[in-house]
């Protein structure tokens, strides 16, 4: 045997502990044992190999066992290629060995991951370092060198073997399905749905809508083949692996189907609240979006869509445009159930809800006093109710309202209530001793004191 197998054996011992305490986890190739083991008696060259006794001096039982054991152990490199127990010895190891290492080295990358390495409790190495004999004939002690594992790592070693690997290759099969069935375009569907919040309990889920999204762009830049499979081996473990029969996953599945999108999500709501869960938003997707937009534009009804937020200048031309037209008893109602609804708001309503209802507080006071009295200051009146409102005074933009949304033009004038008869003046020129007359529905001018009957 020649020198250089020691230093051999060390490498390939090196390599196998860099393979199984690595962050990916190990794999066998598809390769038969027996195959490998003759594949490395085959690889040394004519004369490296000699005969001793009856059989060559690389022919031994414990080199046979660490190959047929872990020979054909593989990891997954950065770039998705494999990393072998014999790569380093290929480069580094002396002859015969590095041609033997290089010969066991393409071999095993030809074939493709079928399955997890690991092993039983009881397996704590494979192969060992050395071993010794005796020649009875001549008494003649001998030390053999071997290949060997080391010990391998405590995770390595589980309980049921079998039981790991079947449910390796069950996640491998569910990952690939998944990755190859699942279209990119229903996980943005769904990814959509969880931004806008149209979707029940979609927040829990989308992180793992985007682990799954991030492995299937990868997955799909591979081309088809060996490489596919090498990456949904390597990435076995991560959460997106069994994305497929999560409930999330379903969800996507079913779109995937062609299903609708109202359809889809209800099954959705009825796995994860199949009792007490009502959607409060209409499902709304990009796709639906896009469609919508295309419709409009078709019909010339973009410039229909335009928004922006209303300003002081904006009320005015806006009044001054609806007092060019007539308007009907129905749109002369709203306005005063609009004001109606400001009037109640009481001191302890938000500073939200007022400003809100200032800003139909006036709308209401100018249209309706460009309707009643078209001739009228509109600008100094605009400005007085915006003042008033702006102060927080609703009751005096009240009745700032109440003097010109109730009184019809042209104004009547009046010099007598008509309840009491009480002298007064339906003008802002009062009579000496006389009273201001007020306006009211009933189509008649009273006192301030019978105006509370009314």
């Amino acid at each position: 045997m020649s020198d250089n197998f020691p230093a051999f054996t060390k490498m390939v011992t090196a390599s196998f502990q860099d393979l199984v305490k690595g962050p990916i986890p190990a794999f066998v190739v598809d390769i038969a044992a027996d195959t490998l083991w003759a594949e490395y008696l085959a690889a040394f060259p004519s004369g490296s190999d000699p005969l001793f006794k009856t059989s060559t001096e690389h022919d031994c039982r414990c080199c046979k066992h660490f190959i047929r054991r872990v020979g054909a152990v593989v990891a997954v490199g950065e770039g998705g290629e494999l990393r072998t127990v014999w790569d380093r010895a290929a480069m580094k190891a002396g002859e015969p060995y590095r041609a033997v290492a290089a010969r066991l080295r393409d071999v095993v990358r030809v074939g493709g991951i079928h399955n997890l390495f690991c092993v039983s409790d009881e397996e704590t190495s494979f192969g060992a370092a050395q071993s010794h004999s005796l020649d009875k004939a001549t008494g003649k002690a001998f030390v053999w060198n071997h290949l060997h594992t080391g010990e391998i790592p405590r995770g390595l070693r589980v309980a049921s073997p079998d039981q790991v690997r079947g449910d390796c290759r069950t996640t491998v099969a569910v990952f690939e399905r998944g990755l190859v069935e699942l279209t990119a375009s229903a996980v943005e569907t769904v990814l959509s749905l969880i931004e806008g919040n149209a979707l029940y309990r979609g927040e829990e889920h989308k992180s793992a809508v985007l682990g799954f999204l991030k492995m299937q762009r990868e997955f799909l830049a591979k081309p088809e083949g060996r490489a596919r499979e090498t990456f949904a081996w390597a990435n076995a473990g991560s959460p997106a692996a069994r994305f497929r029969n999560t409930v999330i996953g379903t969800l996507v599945q079913d779109l995937s189907e062609g299903q609708d999108v109202e359809r889809a999500v209800k099954s959705f709501e009825t796995k994860v609240a199949p009792q007490n869960y009502k959607r409060t938003t209409a499902l709304i997707t990009p796709g639906m979006v896009k469609k919508a937009m295309e419709t409009i534009e078709a019909l010339g009804l973009e410039s229909a869509l335009e928004r922006r937020f209303a300003v002081i200048e904006s009320l005015a031309e806006m009044a001054a445009d609806g007092a060019e037209g007539e308007e009907t008893p129905a749109t002369q109602d709203a306005l005063r159930v609009e004001w109606d609804g400001v009037q109640r708001l009481d001191d302890k309503a938000s500073d939200k809800v007022r400003e809100l209802g200032a800003e139909i507080a006036l709308r209401a006071a100018y249209l309706a006093y460009r309707r009643w009295k078209p001739d009228g200051d509109g600008e100094t009146f605009l400005a007085y109710v915006t003042r008033e409102v702006r102060a927080g005074d609703l009751t005096r933009a009240s009745l700032a309202l109440d003097e010109t949304s109730r009184t019809p033009a042209p104004w009547p004038e009046a010099t007598a209530c008509a309840s009491c008869g009480l002298p007064g003046s339906s003008t802002s020129t009062i009579p000496e001793g006389g009273v201001a007359l007020h306006w009211r529905r009933q189509g008649t001018w009273v006192c301030v004191v019978c105006k509370d009957k009314f």
